[in-house]
Formats: C-alpha cells, sequence, structure tokens
C-alpha cells in the first residue's frame, strides 16, 4: 500500500513540475519579441508583403504609394522595449536585431530595418529571416521613395532564400508582388501557382 501511495506521490510531484515548465516556456513564447511581432502583424495587416513565422492576417489597409499609416500598437512597443532590453546584454545578437528590423518595417522605417536586417546578416549570413525581412523593406522603400533598383534587389534577396528551399511560402508569395511590381507577370504568375502549391 505505502510503495504504491509513494508512487502516486512521485507521479503527481513529477507532473507538477513538467505543468510549471511548460507554463514558463509557454509565457516565455508569447511574451517573446517575435510573437508579440507577429500577433501585431496578425491583427492588423497594413503590409501588403508576409512576415516569416507570422500568423496570416487580412490586408487592413488599401495601399496607394505614399498613403500606408505605421501599425501603432501596443503589442509593437512591448516588442519593442523587450528587444531594446535584449540587445543592451547582447547587441550582436541576430534574432533582436532582426525583430528590430520587423519592428522598423511595420512601423515604415525601413532605412533603419535595411541597416539593422544587414546587421543580423552579419552575424548570421544567409539566414533566412533576416533576408526575407531586408527584401521586404528595400520593396517599402522602392515603393515609398520610387527607388526602382530596390524592387530588384528584394527579388535576389527572396531568390537567395528560395534557392535554400523552393517551398518556402512566404518568399514565394513576398517575390510574387515585388514581380508584379516590375510587370514581370509571367514569374509573378509562376511564383503564385507554386505559392499555391506549396501554402498548405
Amino acid at each position: 500500500m505505502f510503495p504504491l501511495k509513494r508512487s502516486l506521490w512521485r507521479l503527481l510531484g513529477g507532473c507538477l513540475f513538467l505543468a510549471l515548465v511548460l507554463g514558463v516556456v509557454y509565457w516565455r513564447w508569447v511574451t517573446s519579441p517575435q510573437h508579440l511581432i507577429s500577433s501585431a502583424y496578425g491583427e492588423r495587416r497594413t503590409l501588403e508583403l508576409r512576415l516569416p513565422d507570422a500568423a496570416y492576417g487580412r490586408l487592413q489597409a488599401a495601399r496607394s504609394r505614399g498613403a500606408i499609416i505605421p501599425m501603432n500598437s501596443s503589442l509593437l512597443l512591448e516588442a519593442h522595449a523587450a528587444v531594446l532590453r535584449g540587445l543592451e546584454r547582447q547587441p550582436d545578437n541576430a534574432e533582436l536585431l532582426d525583430a528590430e528590423a520587423r519592428i522598423d518595417i511595420l512601423n515604415l522605417r525601413y532605412a533603419d530595418a535595411i541597416r539593422e536586417a544587414n546587421q543580423a546578416l552579419e552575424q548570421r549570413p544567409q539566414w533566412r529571416p533576416a533576408m526575407i525581412d531586408l527584401a521586404s523593406a528595400h520593396f517599402q522603400r522602392a515603393e515609398e521613395e520610387q527607388y526602382p533598383s530596390d524592387y530588384g534587389e528584394a527579388i535576389e534577396q527572396l531568390s537567395v532564400v528560395l534557392q535554400a528551399d523552393p517551398s518556402d511560402h512566404v518568399a514565394l508569395f513576398n517575390r510574387a508582388i515585388v514581380e508584379e511590381r516590375l510587370m514581370m507577370y509571367h514569374e509573378a504568375l509562376a511564383d503564385c501557382e507554386r505559392f499555391l502549391r506549396f501554402d498548405d
């Protein structure tokens, strides 16, 4: 009888410990800058391009040159505060640098985003999220300042991502949008077809 009780108490203790660990992991995830940024993007998507690892959200605002409103969100403010705290401790952390770039993209600070995404890539060369974000920042600058060469830079970054993983649905979607801007309709259609094939 007593050995059985001891076993049950041990089992209960193990379950409580596991629940505590899972709770801590979940809390860290939901309060991480990456999750906060993704949530802000999903709730009020004003960016035509997609973000890596972010839930899809319906485009909230029609896009015309010079007419996008920056995404002022409490979630982004919270994410930005967490990123700044992290960068004070780890100024060369690629994930934090890219998170800052992504926040700047959502707030239309594309020049800062280009700089930060490049810094992230210095730490982690050819890192998919930073390359996609760098492409998005170049796309934004092309849209806002009419720099056609930035469309080409965006396509180049996305093409490198797709060379490594031809099924990357975010890179396919984004490249199709950029190709459409350059009136590369055949290429845009091909990427759209591939995107529909791979986007489950």
